[in-house]
């Protein structure tokens, strides 16, 4: 055969080869456009699929109040199954069969809900949070496996490319609080009726029963706050569920498979184990967590106690989907401008604006004398809390697959389950507090979060010139 060539060959048993086809020298020529077609066939079907549950967060409570919250609790809880599930998972299902998994799933979640029985119910959720937990794992390693094949056909550096396609990504899903919440909107557009058994709204008497004087335990008869009939609320599950299978269809018949790669692709629980472990403590991933912890506070603070104490409370269920409507369009317009902000201003800026724009937002639920003549309260908040969301969640997500490009799939792990964590603990002791003491316990959260953000970086900074000193 000529030295300069080579040739696709056909092996014999005896050992020879026979050349079948001539192949030039060089580089096989990789288009930028493939990875991007791929992240932007992700992101619309976690804009349509992640949907259901982003609404069913501000409904729950009011729709199934003996249950809701437990429900999603059970969710969260579900999701530490991972940790002995996840390295078989991942090696059996991949990126794109995980993220199938979690749309079967979701549909099944939905469905616990036309018939409650409170054990059916709490185990399909458990279940769920495990595949949901998988789902999302994957969705971060994918968008992490695109972005640093994009950096390498195009030769850009692997951190702005990681900004632009976590940007572009949460740009697009986060619409999925848009779609959800229309839904939700539309079916429940009709005014709750108040019977002679109930408590007729006083308005002189709502600021003290809602904002921050809400507390879950006590009687919520003199609000806003009413269940609508059940033909309706079956109308919305099957919605709901309609929405998970065109995910599912989507993601089967356009979404390719991304391989675990080099430290992704572990072997046994034990050995991810060690991985994770490793992580936490040797690479001082421990000091990320209370900054993780800001992204799962936000989505938890503005869908689960806002929309109860605030919205549903002084205004009625209907206007639930309107007010994360906005919500979602902050995080649209957010993530639009943070995912190219970054390359200028840097994360640590940002991490900074997204932290005062949560502190303003709080203190004006504390100190605003807000009323159905103000309405426009009810959804300004969201908007600009919304705006703040959109960088803890695309600036987090791109920090750590920046920082751990060979570990994807145990750094989202623990990213996922510590939030995950949080969120199970939010929902268990929420029927317990009032908004005023949850309101000042994200305050202590996001302080936390800002100080251990900056020690890690710190931290980091000093590890790698030690290293490149020795």
């Amino acid at each position: 055969m000529p030295p300069n060539s080579r040739y696709v060959t056909c092996a014999h048993e005896d050992g020879s080869a026979t050349p079948l086809l001539l192949a030039q020298p060089g580089k096989t020529h990789r288009s930028k456009w493939k990875p991007v077609s791929q992240l932007v066939i992700l992101s619309l079907v976690y804009m349509i699929g992640y949907a259901p549950f982003d609404t069913m967060w501000n409904l729950e409570g009011i729709l199934f109040p003996e249950y809701g919250y437990y429900a999603l609790m059970c969710t969260y809880l579900g999701s530490f199954l991972i940790f002995l599930v996840g390295p078989f998972l991942t090696r059996k299902l991949g990126s794109k069969g995980s993220i199938m998994l979690g749309w079967v799933a979701q549909a099944a979640y939905v469905a616990a809900h036309f018939y409650i029985q409170p054990y059916l119910l709490y185990t399909v959720c458990i279940l769920f949070g495990t595949a949901h937990c998988q789902s999302t794992i994957s969705t971060g390693v994918y968008v992490t496996h695109l972005a640093m094949d994009y950096a390498d056909i195009t030769h850009d550096t692997p951190h702005h490319a990681l900004g632009l396609f976590q940007g572009v990504f949460f740009t697009v899903y986060l619409l999925s609080g848009v779609w959800g919440n229309l839904v939700s909107s539309l079916v429940l557009v009709k005014p709750i009726e108040f019977d002679g058994n109930s408590t007729t709204p006083n308005s002189k008497n709502l600021s003290s029963l809602c904002g921050p004087n809400f507390c879950h335990f006590e009687d919520t008869s003199g609000t806003y706050i009413r269940q609508p009939d059940q033909i309706t609320v079956y109308i919305l599950l099957g919605s709901f569920i309609g929405m998970s299978a065109l995910a599912l269809f989507t993601t089967g018949a356009f979404l390719e498979n991304a391989a675990a790669k080099s430290g992704d692709a572990v072997q046994s629980v034990k050995e991810f184990g060690a991985k994770i472990i490793g992580l936490l403590w040797y690479k001082k991933m421990l000091l990320l967590l209370p900054g993780i912890f800001l992204f799962s506070i936000s989505q938890y603070f503005i869908h689960s106690e806002f929309t109860k104490a605030f919205v549903s409370c002084e205004l009625g269920i209907e206007y639930n989907g309107w007010s994360i409507i906005c919500f979602a369009m902050g995080d649209f317009f957010g993530s639009v401008v943070n995912g190219r902000l970054v390359k200028y201003v840097g994360m640590a800026f940002l991490f900074l604006v997204a932290a005062a724009t949560d502190f303003v937002c709080l203190f004006s639920m504390l100190f605003f004398h807000f009323s159905r003549e103000t309405v426009e309260f009810f959804f300004l908040v969201p908007f600009f809390w919304g705006l703040a969301d959109s960088i803890w969640a695309v600036q987090i997500t791109a920090y750590i697959g920046k920082l751990f490009p060979d570990e994807k799939w145990p750094a989202f792990l623990i990213q996922r389950s510590s939030m995950y964590a949080l969120t199970a603990l939010l929902f268990a002791i929420t029927n317990f507090i009032c908004l005023n003491a949850m309101i000042y316990t994200v305050m202590g959260i996001i302080t936390c979060g800002l100080v251990c953000l900056t020690a890690f970086e710190l931290l980091h900074r000093h590890g790698k010139k030690h290293y490149t000193a020795i």
